[in-house]
């Protein structure tokens, strides 16, 4: 959806060789919330009673070609889930479309090199406890066995089909809704002084705009 995207890290494979036990070099997309909070929450698609799809697509990642071997998500600041078992499955395509025109006809968003990375497997995500800090990407959709080649001639599109979900309520993950915002993220907890009703916090606050950024401390 180009108005509300749950935030992804891709895991990148550089080295065929590479193996699931080894340290491979990840990357957020939009790489600007790797340690901030982003903009917006999203429930869809992995939280939810309902059998659907849903469709992504990442501009920021054109011209940067690379083997793909693992999708993870996080849930969005302060919020809190419970363990959850989903059966999906899940496609990767160079799109010939951007994110600000594509298609509501799902099969026009994919391109020529679309392979189905998971198929019909079965996931088991950990619960979660609430948190001031920003979520860790804890929720993966790995596919070692069957990476996906993206060449970066064209916008990254990924396409999830839930075909069973025991997490019928909804749990917001993060995600980005506009370009131009203030978001904030906090670093730890700080003491608190006599007389005090709540503990000392150092925070950032990070401003984006079309044309500048600017951050605050």
């Amino acid at each position: 959806l180009p108005d509300m995207r749950t935030l992804a890290r891709l895991a990148l494979l550089l080295l065929a060789a590479a193996l699931p036990a080894q340290t491979y070099p990840t990357l957020v997309s939009p790489r600007l919330y790797e340690k901030v909070d982003a903009t917006g929450q999203n429930a869809f698609p992995f939280s939810g009673s309902n059998q659907f799809s849903y469709q992504q697509l990442h501009d920021d990642l054109q011209g940067r070609p690379r083997f793909i071997h693992e999708l993870a998500f996080r849930i969005n600041l302060n919020t809190k889930c419970s363990a959850r078992t989903m059966n999906l499955t899940l496609k990767l395509t160079t799109s010939p479309n951007t994110s600000a025109t594509a298609s509501s006809t799902f099969a026009s968003n994919l391109g020529p090199d679309v392979k189905t990375v998971i198929s019909k497997t079965t996931y088991n995500w950990p619960a979660q406890t609430a948190s001031l800090l920003v979520a860790p990407f804890d929720f993966k959709l790995p596919f070692w066995s069957s990476p996906f080649l993206y060449k970066g001639q064209g916008t990254l599109c990924w396409e999830v089909r839930i075909h069973s979900n025991t997490q019928t309520s909804y749990v917001m993950h993060d995600a980005v809704s506009t370009r131009s915002h203030n978001t904030k993220a906090t670093f730890g907890t700080g003491c608190s002084r006599k007389g005090a009703t709540l503990p000392a916090a150092l925070t950032a606050n990070l401003t984006v705009g079309a044309a500048t950024n600017t951050l605050a401390c």
